[in-house]
């Protein structure tokens, strides 16, 4: 009889490494994803329609115009293959799911780069502009700003200058830790100043 697996990486093996279990190859720039088409059709409708627009013994689909190392990073992160990412591989993820209609994959990939320890504020906040975050979630980065220090780096940053219900955010931001270190005024306030 045989002993099962030791360790986690032998039970889910890397995608390129185990093609036992998968129905379809995605080759991109010549490199061979081996993926499984259930899986990837439920997570973008483009890829979808591309799968399912196959010839029945057909088991390869070729993409262009993605990166093969950024899409390695999209399908680790629909595979939960990892449980932290840094900057530019969410941005990798962000813009493969983007670029494919992952919109769920998009979504949550948003809401880990908020929560994220391994990527500072202000790079958080380009983030959230580059790619379109809705504007409760600029709120919550926002809202982990701690010091007037952190909020002058921003400042430095002009992709950010360039949105205004940002810029808000951060002067209401900057009054609150000036005026009162145990006070918050956070997004609520500012919202209902909206009103």
């Amino acid at each position: 009889m045989e002993q099962g697996p030791s360790s986690r990486s032998e039970v889910v093996p890397p995608h390129n490494e185990n093609p036992k279990f998968k129905n379809l190859i995605v080759l991109i720039e010549g490199k061979p994803f081996f993926v499984n088409k259930k899986m990837l059709s439920r997570r973008s409708p483009i890829l979808a329609e591309l799968i399912d627009a196959m010839e029945p013994n057909q088991d390869t689909i070729t993409l262009t115009d993605v990166d093969p190392s950024k899409f390695q990073n999209f399908l680790d992160f629909i595979h939960e293959r990892r449980l932290s990412y840094n900057e530019g591989e969410f941005m990798d993820i962000l813009e493969v799911a983007e670029k494919f209609s992952a919109f769920s994959t998009y979504n949550n990939c948003q809401h880990l780069v908020v929560i994220s320890r391994e990527i500072y504020p202000v790079d958080k906040l380009e983030i959230a502009i580059k790619f379109k975050f809705e504007d409760p979630l600029k709120c919550a980065i926002v809202d982990n700003f701690r010091s007037v220090y952190q909020l002058e780096l921003v400042m430095s940053s002009e992709i950010i200058l360039q949105d205004v219900y940002l810029m808000g955010l951060l002067f209401n931001r900057a009054i609150s830790i000036r005026h009162s270190p145990t006070r918050f005024m956070g997004c609520n306030s500012l919202n209902s100043l909206n009103s």
